[in-house]
C-alpha cells in the first residue's frame, strides 16, 4: 500500500470528537493542542514505531513545526489550496458605438 500523504501536502490535525483518542495510534494531551492547525509533512517514514505497527495506511508521517511527534494518516486531513481570485480588470477586446465586447477573468 501506498503512503495516502506525501512530502510537501499541507494538512489539517483533525479534532477528536470525544474526551480520549478517536485515534488508533499513540495520542497524547500536548498533540491534542495542535488540533485544527495546518501543518505541512515533511517526512513519510517506516511503518513500524519501535515494535508497534502504524494504522490506517501504514506510513508514519512528521509535521514541519509539530514538535517532532509521530502521526498516522487518520490523524489529520488534506487541506486544499485555493488560488486568489482574479483583480485582473476587464478587457475591452472589440469597441464599436453599437456594441461593446468585454473579456471576464473568473475564478473558481
Amino acid at each position: 500500500m501506498s503512503a495516502e500523504y506525501k512530502v510537501g501536502d499541507r494538512v489539517r490535525i483533525i479534532k477528536r470528537t470525544r474526551s480520549h483518542s478517536d485515534y488508533s495510534f499513540h495520542f497524547t494531551n500536548e498533540m491534542a493542542k495542535l488540533e485544527g492547525q495546518v501543518y505541512k509533512i515533511s517526512h513519510v517514514g517506516s511503518s513500524h514505531i519501535g515494535s508497534y505497527p502504524v494504522p490506517d495506511d501504514g506510513y508514519c508521517y512528521s509535521l514541519a513545526g509539530s514538535g517532532g511527534f509521530n502521526w498516522a494518516s487518520s490523524m489529520f486531513e488534506l487541506v486544499e489550496e485555493v488560488p486568489p481570485p482574479s483583480r485582473e480588470e476587464p478587457k475591452v477586446l472589440d469597441f464599436t458605438p453599437k456594441k461593446k465586447h468585454y473579456q471576464l477573468n473568473f475564478s473558481v
